[in-house]
């Protein structure tokens, strides 16, 4: 008996003591610790609503793991992308149903020497697709009918021309027609030369390239001009987009692909009814932030230019409304012209010593005020929020496009004085809002250390190589969840600033000029065959 009394005092201990382990172990964090945000959305509300949830327990990471992770996201990208031109013929031919354009090897051969990405291009081939059911004689009367319309003479239908001939660029009237400044950004790109040339961003005209670089072109360096046999270019001057036409219409969208197109007329919708014009001719309703947008952005109001096109024709911008426009997006003449400037300003603060606010300052762009209702629109509203919420430092520093509220809006929009670009990295936390149309200080504040907010409605060309809630915070339109994201932010700083960095060294690989390059490049092979209608040949099957 005394064994057996023995044995289960044995016995229960044993049992006790592992209990005990298996409850010591349950709360010991384990080594594997994900610090990505998980996304839950939510059921139809009133508004489109993100709940952003936090791991349970977050691990104390280096400095070098947290680099380490962000360059994993870049390695991830690169090792996905074709190696040789056989696959990318393959990809390409997989993603849009048609083989390549002529020169597509000598463009896979430049960006692979540029370390470009190869078959990330889901944009522009949504923006071309549209074009691509056109024959190649109705897209060049297009263009024609196009540049026929011509300007009006208050300048209100204002767009440029040119034509790319033989591999020599030329204005409306030949080589002596003087092409806007405001173009020499994307001239750099369309005369870039395969050893590093640049046309500088304040030149006017074409030829000044030629000419100081005709040694250079003489001795056989190729430049991308030259691999275009024949094509004209309608660039829009404005930051708004121009073609839109009448998704809703019955029969719309095969009326503008399939009948021939006799004229370009252009129509200035009134102040008074530009929404609901702008709002029939485009299903909002039918997208993810129909219920959104309604008049939270002056955009969609009184925009600072109002003329466009229900015809369907090709007009490079900068960029379009979401679900909407047909202008053909290529990367910003804002961001070539700062890419090109070696002064352009670098964030050196280090996230620990950030103020952890979020910071703002600009102007009040983003729409003309009708009424009061100005009090609405996208940047007043955010100054407004600012003013309850003791984590912003947002104000407006400038007056501008207010007409006859320019007075009211200084009453009850105190201005704060203006200061230097840099400041911005003095903060944890930069909101990126709309202004007329896309913000120019978005790459900026991308390559910073900082955490970028974004909020916006417009298609730029680098859209679906950024992730939301891995390389920024995506904000709704009406702002409605501002506050609770930048308190999420505060509140878990170590996976903010993972976000931070993410954003940093993403787009310091991938948003350079040379990206851009490569992508303007792509698209004008991509235009010149829709002109000609002649495509890559390809070897014979064996």
């Amino acid at each position: 008996m005394a064994i057996f009394r023995k044995s289960g005092k044995r016995l229960l201990f044993g049992l006790v003591l592992l209990v005990m382990v298996l409850l010591a172990t349950r709360y010991i964090p384990t080594r594997t610790v994900t610090h990505k945000i998980t996304i839950q959305e939510q059921a139809p509300t009133t508004r489109d609503t993100y709940e952003v949830k936090a791991p349970a327990y977050v691990l104390n990471t280096t400095a070098e793991q947290k680099i380490a992770k962000a360059m994993n996201l870049i390695r991830l990208l690169e090792a996905s992308q074709s190696q040789t031109l056989q696959a990318a013929i393959s990809t390409y031919r997989l993603k849009t149903g048609r083989n390549p354009p002529k020169h597509y090897d000598k463009w896979f051969a430049y960006a692979r020497e540029k370390q470009c990405l190869i078959d990330n291009y889901d944009t522009l081939h949504k923006d071309l697709e549209p074009f691509f059911k056109l024959p190649p004689q109705e897209f060049r009367d297009r263009i024609k009918m196009l540049v026929e319309a011509g300007a009006a003479p208050d300048g209100e239908h204002s767009y440029h021309f040119i034509r790319i001939n033989q591999g020599v660029v030329t204005g409306p009237s030949g080589r002596d027609s003087p092409v806007p400044g405001w173009m020499g950004a994307w001239l750099s790109l369309i005369e870039k030369s395969r050893s590093g040339l640049l046309l500088s961003a304040g030149s006017t005209r074409p030829e000044s390239f030629i000419a100081s670089n005709a040694a250079i072109i003489s001795n056989g360096v190729a430049l991308h001009a030259a691999d275009i046999d024949d094509l004209a270019l309608v660039f829009n001057p404005y930051d708004e987009p121009r073609v839109v036409y009448n998704h809703k219409q019955a029969n719309a969208v095969q009326e503008a692909l399939y009948s021939p197109l006799e004229r370009v007329d252009w129509h200035r919708p009134s102040a008074e009814e530009h929404y609901e014009w702008l709002l029939e001719r485009c299903p909002y309703r039918e997208s993810p932030f129909s219920k959104l947008l309604n008049k939270y952005h002056g955009f969609t109001i009184n925009p600072d230019t109002r003329v466009y096109t229900e015809s369907l024709v090709p007009i490079i911008s900068n960029t379009k409304l979401r679900h909407c426009f047909a202008d053909i997006v290529v990367p910003s003449n804002y961001y070539i012209t700062s890419s090109l400037d070696t002064q352009s300003e670098v964030d050196t603060i280090p996230w620990s010593e950030k103020i952890p606010m979020m910071f703002w300052r600009g102007s009040t762009t983003g729409g003309s005020p009708v009424n009061l209702g100005y009090a609405f629109y996208h940047r007043h509203r955010l100054v407004k929020l600012a003013t309850n919420d003791s984590h912003m430092d947002i104000a407006f520093t400038d007056l501008v496009q207010c007409g006859y509220f320019c007075e009211h809006m200084r009453l009850n929009y105190p201005l704060a004085p203006s200061v230097p670009f840099s400041n911005n990295f003095k903060y944890k936390y930069l909101i990126d809002i709309d202004g007329n149309t896309f913000s120019q200080r978005y790459m900026p504040f991308l390559q910073s250390n900082s955490l970028v907010f974004k909020m916006t409605i417009f298609q730029e060309y680098f859209d679906g190589w950024l992730e939301p809630f891995v390389h920024y915070i995506p904000i709704n339109v009406d702002l409605s969840d501002l506050s609770e994201k930048l308190q999420w932010a505060i509140d878990h700083d170590e996976e903010a600033e993972q976000i931070a960095l993410n954003s940093k060294y993403f787009s310091k690989r991938f948003l350079t000029l040379d990206q851009m390059d490569c992508y303007m490049y792509l698209m004008f092979l991509e235009l010149a065959r829709l002109y000609s209608g002649e495509e890559l040949v390809l070897p014979a099957a064996h």
